[in-house]
């Protein structure tokens, strides 16, 4: 075979125009003339082997798939451990954020099933304090939820009902009182 070390510039040339030509024996010759050195210059980029050997042989793919359109002076070596080491990089930074989202993936998991629980528990909650407002008398549950339904203050409370503060803070705390006893006794 015809090595590029007795002739470089000649061979290049030569394999280059069988490659733009897209001659299958261009890819035999690249192939037999460049894989062994282009996979272990993947290797000490990669950390496994077969990493190397894939992306060596996808690079060889692509370049028989969308051509090589490379001016003769361009030195083929050069040119295919540039992009070897650009495929490397990505391979290496794509192989990163792959892991990083996996690791992740299990807290979001969590974090949402925890989320629905809490949702779950809440509405419950919520429902049971309903039905325990419900058997407060007229004037605490008014107070109640004007306090937890409207977020209005005691000051607000008293102007709206026409009481006097201690008074709508003595119902608020009889009905807090009284709500948290129902739910003690029926939410376990």
């Amino acid at each position: 075979m015809y090595t590029e070390k007795e002739n470089p510039s000649h061979a290049s040339g030569q394999l280059l125009h069988l490659i733009n030509s897209k001659d299958p024996s261009g890819f035999k010759m690249l192939y037999d003339r460049y894989w062994h050195t282009l996979v272990e210059y993947a290797y000490t980029i990669l950390p496994y082997r077969e990493d190397a050997k894939e992306m060596v042989q996808n690079l060889i793919i692509a370049l028989w798939q969308k051509g090589l359109y490379l001016k003769s002076e361009t030195s083929l070596p050069a040119y295919l451990k540039r992009a070897l080491k650009n495929r490397a990089i990505n391979f290496l930074r794509d192989n990163r954020n792959y892991r990083r989202h996996i690791q992740q993936k299990p807290v979001e998991d969590y974090l949402n099933v925890q989320s629905i629980i809490g949702r779950v528990y809440l509405n419950d909650l919520h429902e049971k304090m309903e039905v325990g407002m419900k058997e407060l008398p007229e004037r605490y549950r008014e107070v109640f939820q004007l306090t937890y339904g409207m977020d209005m203050t005691v000051p607000e409370i008293s102007r709206a009902l026409s009481r006097p503060v201690a008074t709508v803070e003595k119902q608020l705390r009889k009905a807090r009182t009284q709500v948290r006893g129902y739910l003690s006794a029926h939410y376990r």
